[in-house]
């Protein structure tokens, strides 16, 4: 398992869940931010079709500034792991996070460059967010989003003092807090990605081109697959 987004100043939190196949694992995986955006796209793509399960969760920004980001961390997680088809029976967290559920855990610091499951799952995380954020900048513009992926550059930072934040600007963290909210949609709800925005809406790759909409998770669930589950977690939890 792994996050990405805790430092931003705009969006969701997200995390990804990934059981990999020990006989497909795609060549090149390794920590996400190693990789150039066009090889990360290309590795997502192998990684969903080879796990033996995957999943994708965020935690809005609205519930950051009510929980922390710590705890909004943990439950994005939480409801990473929770959506996995495949029950896993052991879990690995990238740095010192641990997981609110009864299953046995290891936190490996550095572990999107120790663990072949925990690199994949970086991999998804930092796709699902980045292309979430990529549509949000047409919705909000004048931040430098698609380029900035919601943390505190300095044109961000700058926008955000000319404009103010907009309903999806993490209200409790430093660079935001104390600003009137009078940017692009203020006065307005705030969206929560989990709910629609990420998986219902049009997405946009980083290259700008329109990609087919997907079901949500919900929509094509299927019952937990729970036969041969243990083995392949336990293969999983052996790559570090």
């Amino acid at each position: 398992m792994d996050e990405v987004g805790r430092g931003a100043l705009f969006g969701p939190v997200c995390a990804a869940a990934v059981i990999m196949d020990p006989q497909h694992i795609p060549p090149g995986i390794n920590d996400s931010k190693t990789l150039t955006p066009s090889r990360r796209l290309q590795l997502a793509d192998e990684i969903r079709k080879t796990a033996a399960a995957s999943a994708v969760a965020f935690v809005d920004s609205s519930t950051i500034d009510r929980i922390n980001i710590l705890q909004a961390t943990r439950r994005a997680m939480l409801l990473a792991v929770e959506k996995l088809e495949t029950s896993p029976d052991f879990l690995l967290c990238d740095g010192d996070m641990v997981v609110p559920i009864p299953l046995p855990q290891q936190s490996i610091v550095g572990g999107d460059r120790r663990s072949l499951s925990i690199a994949a799952a970086s991999i998804l995380a930092k796709v699902a967010r980045d292309r979430l954020i990529v549509n949000l900048d047409a919705r909000y513009p004048g931040y430098d989003l698609r380029n900035n992926m919601g943390y505190g550059t300095l044109k961000h930072r700058e926008a955000l003092k000319r404009m103010g934040p907009t309903p999806l600007h993490r209200a409790s963290f430093r660079g935001v807090c104390g600003l009137e909210s009078t940017g692009p949609g203020s006065g307005v709800d705030s969206v929560d990605p989990e709910e629609g925005a990420y998986l219902k809406q049009t997405r946009v790759n980083h290259k700008g081109r329109k990609m087919k909409s997907t079901k949500t998770h919900e929509e094509r669930r299927r019952p937990t697959k729970r036969d041969g589950s243990a083995s392949t977690a336990r293969t999983a939890a052996k790559d570090y």
